[in-house]
């Protein structure tokens, strides 16, 4: 019945594919993008230059609901399409035939291929053949060929640029721009993408309109403006390079300017420096009553002689022109003359001046300074200037947070200082000197030394404090603030209620993450009726508190060793046990305030119960040795019950002793509180002996305990209850 039902499915399945219709989905695998194509369709194959390749995958799936029988796979055109993974397979309906086409581009002109698949499916019953079929796919082959050509904004005309060639832009005045044009062209059939293009140095500035990578299309092109104008005469060049197919390309450029004015120069020890007309000159920062220099050379770099008819220097008095300059300057092609200036502070303040040379003009800028050094800081809200004496507010922090502060001292003289230390002047300050600490410093001129201020304050309000730098004192302000509210905080652990001497362990949590670290304490106090807590009532730490810390961002508080749990044992009385959490910053700063976490134990009351039961002693003389616990301190009745063994006759087997008035005695004793709850009893046994006789024959020994009684059952009561019975076992 199966195979009547597949045969079937295959019959309908035959019938919906028309006859002639292709039997095959083809998809196109291109860099693991897949497509899908129809028979007849052409397959664009792109290589990205000239001497490389381009690849797909083509899979054929057979549809039909028989199977195929690959019989060729022939490729016609040129011998640049070559195929690779070509085979002859029987398919059966879903399964694949894959091979790859490469295009190995040899030349940039557009290629044709014709590729063919002859396939023969198995003849659908009642036919016993089938003919020969065949799909077809065209193959088309593109790859770029790239161009370079230029031209300068002087001549237009455009000229090729074969690989490390030079292109040579005409000499112009200094002032103003040379320009040139180069044009990428593709003169290929496929796409070229050009990867990168630059210059070198920041004298010349490229632009294309055009991010990179860019994709330039067959036929089309990419202009690149390149353009420079330096502030000095003489010769600039630049290398161009660009990263597309069948490269990368270098250029070189090349222009020159030259002057038609005097340049100028800012000489120092370190060599020469260009200076445009209309710049500052800035002097050190120089101490009242001193003196710093600067050297201005101007130079004639024309091919005739240049004249300057003024030189004068307006708007202060602190600067001088030191060189005697006889007026006008004249300057033969290719002269140059140095010119002495100076900066004579007055005031302790910033002090610019203009100087003129003709029709050229320089701001001169210095600042006088009343001390060799020079002191700032840096906060968020930028940076503060301090006077010797000076105040510096800091941003405010939270207790239990921290601001650092970054102060600079800089040597404002034309010498070495050394700078000894620096420290805070009071003892248990809301301000420390940051480590590591970089003094002691050597500072050379106009060097600075930077160090770390501190503010972690442990109370709250204005707080201040006394920076001092060797010499040099500083007042230091900052507010304190109140530290974050603290989520809630909760002691946790099992509800309870418990009875006497168990284990039990408990933890203290946040409800939320706190953003600093917590120290805390757990602490242990008993309420009972009985005005008497067991001392073996305590944490497992020993003693009735234990401290803790939760971390920043944390929410379960960790005690010793680490585990978020502590243990305690309920002790031997019955009453309320309460866990009480107090809670502070790192800097002892109460969190707890009048809401502090606690969580009540109840220790149940209950019953007596006997712990343990010996017996000692010898002769028809025994003790009795109880140990028992009562929660409630409280004991009425002690019942005793003997298992004789038969070898001797006893008065009396069962005893109740009324115990109640010693008992009531024993835990009135302050020396009772040492216990707790617990107690011993020492209840005297005396028993007659039968005789014992001697022959010469016959040996009777004196009998022990176990020979007359076989098992001691104790039971004690007190107004709870009565406890379970405890048998010892004698033999």
């Amino acid at each position: 019945m199966r195979t009547i039902c597949l045969t079937t499915a295959a019959l309908i399945l035959g019938s919906l594919m028309p006859a002639g219709a292709q039997p095959f989905l083809l998809q196109i695998n291109r860099d693991g993008n897949v497509t899908e194509a129809i028979a007849g369709a052409s397959i664009d194959l792109r290589a990205p230059a000239i001497g490389s390749d381009s690849q797909v995958t083509i899979t054929a799936v057979y549809m039909g609901v028989q199977s195929a029988k690959i019989l060729l796979t022939d490729l016609l055109g040129r011998t640049d399409f070559t195929l690779q993974g070509t085979s002859t397979p029987t398919l059966k309906p879903g399964e694949r035939y894959s091979f790859s086409v490469r295009y190995h581009a040899t030349t940039s002109e557009f290629e044709q291929a014709l590729l063919t698949v002859s396939y023969q499916e198995a003849p659908v019953p009642p036919a016993v053949t089938s003919p020969v079929a065949s799909f077809r796919l065209s193959l088309t082959g593109a790859a770029p060929d790239i161009g370079v050509s230029y031209y300068t904004a002087a001549d237009r005309t455009s000229r090729a640029l074969a690989n490390n060639a030079q292109i040579d832009l005409p000499a112009l005045a200094l002032g103003l721009t040379a320009q040139a044009t180069v044009t990428i062209a593709n003169t290929g059939s496929g796409p070229a993408v050009i990867r990168s293009a630059g210059v070198s140095g920041s004298l010349f500035q490229l632009s294309s309109g055009n991010a990179f990578p860019y994709t330039i299309a067959a036929g089309q092109s990419l202009p690149l403006t390149i353009q420079v104008s330096p502030l000095t005469a003489g010769p600039v060049s630049t290398t161009l390079k660009i990263d597309g197919p069948g490269g990368p390309f270098a250029y070189t450029l090349t222009a020159s300017f030259f002057a038609t004015k005097p340049v100028f120069s800012l000489v120092t020890s370190a060599g020469s420096t260009p200076l445009a007309t209309g710049s500052t000159i800035s002097f050190p920062d120089t101490l009242l009553g001193s003196q710093s220099k600067a050297s201005l050379r101007v130079s004639n770099p024309t091919p005739s002689t240049l004249s300057i008819p003024d030189a004068a220097i307006t708007g202060s008095t602190d600067y001088q022109l030191l060189s005697l300059v006889p007026l006008p300057l004249t300057l033969a092609a290719g002269e140059s003359r140095d010119l002495s200036l100076a900066f004579s502070p007055t005031r302790a303040q910033a002090s610019t001046a203009t100087l003129k040379l003709g029709t050229d003009s320089f701001l001169l800028s210095g600042i006088g300074l009343a001390s060799a050094l020079g002191f700032s800081y840096v906060t968020a809200n930028g940076v503060g200037l301090l006077d010797p004496n000076g105040t510096a507010t800091l941003l405010p922090a939270a207790i239990g947070n921290s601001q650092t502060v970054t102060f600079v001292a800089r040597n404002l003289t034309a010498q070495n200082i050394i700078l000894g230390q620096a420290g805070i002047a009071e003892a248990n300050a809301a301000f420390s000197i940051g480590t590591p600490s970089p003094f002691p410093a050597t500072l050379a001129p106009q060097q600075e030394v930077r160090f770390q201020v501190v503010f972690a304050p442990q109370t709250t309000g204005l707080l201040t404090g006394t920076l001092v730098v060797d010499s040099y004192l500083f007042t230091l302000r900052a507010v304190a603030l109140a530290p974050a509210k603290l989520p809630e905080v909760s002691v946790t652990g099992p509800a309870g209620p418990y009875n006497a001497l168990q284990q039990v362990s408990a933890g203290v949590t946040l409800a939320a993450p706190y953003p600093v670290d917590i120290n805390g304490t757990l602490t242990m106090s008993f309420d009972s009726s009985t005005l008497a807590a067991d001392p073996s009532l305590q944490f497992s730490s020993g003693g009735r508190t234990a401290t803790f810390k939760i971390t920043a961002g944390s929410l379960a508080a960790r005690f010793a060793g680490g585990s978020t749990k502590i243990g305690l044992q309920t002790g031997s009385v019955a009453g309320t046990i309460r866990l009480t959490a107090t809670v502070q910053t790192t800097a002892n700063f109460d969190l707890s305030g009048s809401n502090q976490a606690s969580m009540a134990l109840a220790v149940t009351d209950t019953a007596p119960s006997i712990l343990n039961v010996t017996v000692t002693g010898s002769s028809g003389s025994f003790q009795i040795q109880i140990l028992g616990m009562t929660t409630n301190r409280a004991l009425s009745v002690l019942s005793l019950q003997l298992a004789p063994t038969g070898l001797i006759n006893l008065n009396a087997t069962s005893f109740k002793l009324d115990v109640g008035t010693p008992a009531a005695v024993w835990f009135r004793d302050t020396a009772s509180l040492q216990f707790g709850g617990l107690f011993t009893l020492s209840v005297p046994l005396q028993i007659t002996l039968p005789d014992t006789t001697t022959t010469s024959t016959t040996t009777t020994t004196t009998p022990t305990l176990a020979d007359l009684i076989r098992s001691i059952t104790v039971k004690a009561a007190n107004s709870v209850g009565e406890s379970a019975p405890f048998t010892l076992n004698l033999q």
